[in-house]
């Protein structure tokens, strides 16, 4: 299910600002972005939100802002790694340093974060239990507009289907006397005689071929069979099942008929259970 949302947080020394978003998708894809001191947290969040979210391809980041007031630290491996450098290209080794010498060294100090370490990682923690509260109650409000329009796609399609029975009546013999027409207007030039009763299996088969009330009853059985998996849980994978199957069914119907009124109303229902198939990747 499509979904946003954002939150920020404040500690003693820093501001924390983390933000998800989810698109459309069969399965669930999460990615997380942290910064380099935090990749360690990022299987645990994860575990976090696949416990919440089984469905969509899902982006969250967090960003983390340290105020000017932070204790510095000289970074120790990025000393080591100049002193090298210089030994390595005149052969000096350098005993004693300054704080002249060390000042000149790009980005030789850094933020002493190890002193609020544990507490930015608790509020990463706090963050994004909130903001995934808050993005689960922004998808239950879309949740509940998307389960009435399905419900309505739902009842026209009922509806149609009613339709379609309906016009369909008496269709099998109205074929079976076509096809005995036919039949009897092409072997009318043959002198060979052909038994009544030989005719007569062969038109009932070809007529049976036309006979669409065992795809219309499949499709009526499906209708609560969705109604009913709507107010499950996580139910995604199983309505888009149903709705193959509903597709499946449609398109055997409009196979077997030449009625046209009856075509123009299986491409209806085709449409609806499109719509329907596009809107239910937003369930889980």
């Amino acid at each position: 299910m499509t979904g946003f949302a954002s939150l920020s947080q404040e500690g003693v020394d820093f501001q924390i600002q983390a933000t998800i978003s989810s698109v459309n998708g069969k399965g669930a894809q999460v990615k997380v972005r942290l910064p380099e001191a935090y990749r360690h947290l990022d299987i645990p969040i994860r575990k976090k939100i696949a416990s919440q979210i089984s469905r969509g391809s899902i982006n969250l980041s967090v960003n983390i802002h340290l105020d000017n007031s932070m204790p510095i630290k000289i970074d120790k491996s990025r000393l080591t790694s100049f002193l090298k450098s210089i030994e390595d290209a005149t052969g000096y080794k350098p005993t004693e340093v300054s704080i002249q010498d060390i000042s000149v060294i790009p980005d030789i100090f850094i933020e002493d974060i190890d002193v609020v370490r544990a507490d930015i990682e608790l509020a990463i923690d706090q963050i994004i239990t909130n903001l995934l509260n808050d993005f689960n109650q922004m998808r239950t409000v879309e949740g509940s507009s998307l389960k009435i329009n399905l419900e309505s796609q739902l009842s026209e399609i009922k509806k149609l289907v009613k339709e379609i029975r309906d016009l369909s009546a008496g269709a099998v013999e109205i074929n079976m006397q076509k096809i005995k027409d036919r039949v009897h207007n092409l072997l009318s030039g043959y002198d060979q005689e052909i038994k009544r009763e030989d005719m007569l299996r062969e038109v009932a088969i070809l007529a049976d071929k036309c006979d669409i009330t065992e795809e219309l009853d499949r499709l009526d059985a499906h209708i609560p069979a969705f109604q009913k998996a709507l107010s499950e849980g996580r139910v995604g994978k199983k309505l888009d099942f149903i709705l193959q199957e509903m597709n499946r069914e449609t398109n055997t119907t409009g196979s077997k008929t030449s009625q046209v009124e009856v075509s123009e109303r299986v491409i209806s229902i085709k449409s609806l259970i499109e719509a329907m198939r596009e809107q239910s990747l937003n369930i889980e």
